[in-house]
C-alpha cells in the first residue's frame, strides 16, 4: 500500500511506551505497527473499504470423509 498521507496525534505517554515496545516486539516501526493497529480495528467494524468480500456467493464448506 502506497503511502500518501501522514497523521499526527497527541497521546500520553504511557500510550506511546506501550506502542512503542509492541512495534519493537513485533520487529517493526511505530508507524507500520499504528497503522496494522488501525487497519485491524477499521477491518474488525467493516468500515474498511479495502478489505470487503468480492465475491458474489458465499463459499460453501465441504467435508470429505476419510477412508
Amino acid at each position: 500500500m502506497k503511502k500518501e498521507v501522514t497523521i499526527c496525534f497527541r497521546t500520553n505517554e504511557g500510550l506511546r511506551i506501550a506502542l512503542e515496545k509492541t512495534a519493537h516486539e513485533d520487529h517493526r516501526s511505530l508507524s507500520s505497527a499504528i497503522e496494522l493497529i488501525l487497519m485491524d480495528y477499521l477491518a474488525k467494524n467493516q468500515q474498511f473499504p479495502h478489505q470487503r468480500e468480492r465475491r458474489q456467493m458465499a463459499l460453501n464448506r465441504v467435508f470429505i470423509p476419510t477412508m
